[in-house]
């Protein structure tokens, strides 16, 4: 049974992703104002910002006593890694920050780069301890990207253990996002993208993320199954869910 938004806590973007696609359409926004929209303090605002600018991502700008704050889109196409376990597929990513792109207006070309670069160029001093993606979103990616994929595979897709695994798994059934077959004592998962699509907690705070942010990802999951689906020899495709 759905335990509903006011009981369940947990999303699918970061609050660093967030705030990055924050200020991705509102350049120029103060720390109260991205707080605000997020949903978290200004003390975690000013944490993840800083957290941001270490990567070269967020821009600081001093306007008299204030500051402001806008992205480097150019260094943004480059970070396609999305946390500091498994890489995220590369597909899903550029897709990502193809539409991060155009929401922002920029007056770039908008092409990603052909090679990423490697993460450690953004280690800092105190490493990269952060993500844009939540493990219930690489869960998603890690069904998308097996066929028929088992909780064990799926912690190791993840690189979470298999505990933490089977309750983020009961979690995204609890939503409906999940669907969970039995065969014999196996268990194995598939996306239902028309609960994928009504999912409330796509922004954690009371500023809505852009529905093309939501399209590409939900899209970009798709694909992945789907190409899942074909490259596997001897597998059936996985049924389609229709969009709502």
């Amino acid at each position: 049974m759905t335990t509903g938004a006011t009981e369940q806590k947990w999303g699918l973007f970061t609050n660093h992703a967030l705030v990055m696609a924050y200020v991705c359409e509102r350049s120029d926004s103060t720390v109260r104002e991205i707080s605000d929209a997020v949903g978290i303090t200004e003390r975690a605002t000013l944490a993840m910002l800083g957290d941001l600018q270490r990567q070269g991502v967020i821009v600081r700008h001093r306007a008299g006593r204030s500051n402001t704050y806008s992205m480097d889109f150019e260094r943004l196409a480059m970070f396609r890694r999305g946390n500091a376990g498994p890489p995220t597929p590369a597909s899903f990513a550029d897709g990502l920050i193809r539409t991060l792109l155009e929401l922002s207006g920029h007056a770039g070309t908008g092409e990603i780069p052909s090679r990423p670069v490697d993460a450690q160029a953004f280690s800092g001093v105190d490493g990269v301890r952060w993500g844009f993606f939540t493990n219930h979103l690489r869960t998603l990616l890690a069904v998308a990207n097996t066929t028929q994929p088992t909780a064990i595979e799926i912690a190791g897709a993840v690189g979470i253990t298999e505990r933490a695994a089977v309750a983020i798994l009961r979690q995204l059934e609890e939503e409906g996002m999940l669907v969970r077959s039995k065969e014999g004592r196996r268990n194995s998962y598939r996306i239902d993208f028309a609960a994928l699509d009504r999912f409330p907690r796509w922004s954690s705070g009371p500023w809505p993320l852009q529905r093309k942010i939501i399209d590409v990802s939900i899209d970009g999951l798709r694909q992945l199954e789907a190409a899942s689906g074909m490259s596997t020899a001897g597998a059936s495709p996985k049924p389609a869910a229709t969009r709502r």
